[in-house]
């Protein structure tokens, strides 16, 4: 799993995102108690399992927020997914609350 902050004790001590309170700590939180969905099979159901936002405490779907500044608009623009077995890479745009069985877009390698 990856977050924005640093995990190893030694370079979190001059991480400046986690220091200023930002979302990478509890989207971390959030993507552990969530482990299990990330075990799917289907790329659908790990996708749909990651539907988190603002409200709901660890934006793991993240939306800008009304009225941010340019600088602060964060967004999820995509999921990725390999297909080892066609040698794919699988593509959906946007966040998890936008994915369904026929959003994702197959790219051969």
């Amino acid at each position: 799993m990856h977050t924005n902050h640093f995990l190893d004790p030694g370079l979190a001590a001059g991480d400046r995102l986690a220091a200023i309170g930002d979302d990478t700590l509890p989207r971390m939180d959030e993507l552990l108690r969530r482990k299990d969905v990330l075990a799917a099979g289907d790329r659908t159901d790990w996708a749909k399992g990651l539907v988190s936002h603002w409200a709901d405490g660890a934006p793991i779907c993240a939306h800008p927020r009304p009225g941010a500044t340019v600088t602060d608009r964060w967004e999820t623009k995509m999921l990725l997914s390999f297909d080892l077995e066609r040698r794919a890479l699988v593509v959906q745009e946007g966040g998890p609350c936008r994915v369904d069985a026929h959003s994702w877009t197959e790219i051969a390698v």
